[in-house]
């Protein structure tokens, strides 16, 4: 059954997570790439956990790589996606064929006073923007500023919740979640991201 939005999940990093949230018909399981975060993935387990699954996209999530190395990383990963937050990395990775998503962290004034003039530089460049913020007091600006944007297929990161996704600005083309790791494999509580989904369920 579809859902009702766009979703991607980042920061995939169990079977458990992996497997849930395709059979959910999320559109993008996200997956850290970077080598020095302590929710790296390694290739060994990416391959472990993508074999398990069909008919969903994977992001190579780079954070603020430079070109040189995400391009070292990127042939021990099969993606579809490659995601950064470095603007001077997304424009030197234009040539390669992998769909591109650009990641705004706006959570501090300046950040969000910056985000039109970021919007403009990287649209043209990234087939969807996620924006995420972590300081409610940013909500409305960005909202604000999001209204006025003709930027192409916008993601929301904040304020995400099962009420909050089912009454979205029609100017978001879709949601971010966050997985989170297991209890003990095999087990764990799916929590904000079970019910979100399930209330973005197409009946």
């Amino acid at each position: 059954m579809a859902l009702k939005t766009f979703v991607k999940i980042v920061n995939i990093s169990n079977l458990s997570d992996a497997r849930y949230c395709a059979g959910m018909m999320a559109d993008v399981l996200g997956f850290n790439l970077q080598p020095e975060s302590p929710d790296y993935i390694s290739p060994e387990s990416f391959t472990e956990i993508t074999n398990w699954l069909s008919g969903v996209q994977f992001a190579g999530e780079f954070g603020d790589l430079d070109a040189d190395s995400l391009n070292l990383l990127l042939p021990t990963y099969n993606v579809d996606i490659i995601e950064v937050t470095n603007a001077i990395t997304l424009l030197s990775i234009s040539n390669l064929s992998q769909k591109k998503i650009f990641r705004i962290n706006a959570d501090t004034p300046k950040a969000v006073e910056s985000l039109p003039n970021v919007l403009e530089v990287v649209s043209d460049h990234c087939d969807w923007i996620t924006i995420h913020c972590e300081d409610e007091k940013l909500y409305d600006k960005i909202e604000s500023i999001i209204e006025k944007s003709e930027s192409i297929k916008l993601l929301k990161g904040y304020d995400i919740n099962p009420d909050s996704v089912t009454d979205m600005s029609p100017k978001w083309s879709g949601i971010v979640l966050e997985g989170s790791p297991e209890d003990q494999p095999g087990y764990k509580d799916y929590g904000i991201v079970m019910d979100v989904l399930e209330a973005l369920e197409d009946d």
